[in-house]
């Protein structure tokens, strides 16, 4: 008997930080070289592609791009078509990054607003 395949591992990790807020693309890789899957950077990032398409496809988030820290929306929904570029799935200059927002979040993902 064996386990779940690293794609399948993954996308439930993804679903369940999804309950609960968005989700850096940066951090897909992040995840699984953190868990007991060996795969090489090929592997990982393609791993990290179909979960995105994955979670998308099923209506469960868009792409929209964000600026750390304070999780306000710069733009979006993106298109899918940027899960092409490996610079989508790190950090970008001025502190700006890719990330999946809950549908339910729409355009106000600022969840830890005070004011």
């Amino acid at each position: 008997m064996s386990g779940p395949s690293p794609r399948e591992w993954l996308a439930q990790e993804v679903e369940e930080l999804l309950s609960v807020g968005l989700v850096g693309l940066y951090e897909f890789p992040e995840i699984l070289q953190n868990s007991e899957f060996t795969l090489d950077e090929a592997s990982t990032l393609a791993t990290s592609k179909d979960v995105a398409e994955a979670v998308i496809a099923q209506s469960l988030a868009t792409i929209c791009l964000l600026r750390w820290p304070s999780a306000d929306i710069i733009d979006g929904p993106i298109s899918v078509s940027v899960l092409d570029e490996p610079a989508s799935w790190g950090w970008l200059p001025s502190r700006l990054y890719f990330a999946l927002v809950p549908r339910d979040e729409g355009a106000s993902s600022g969840e830890d607003r005070d004011d």
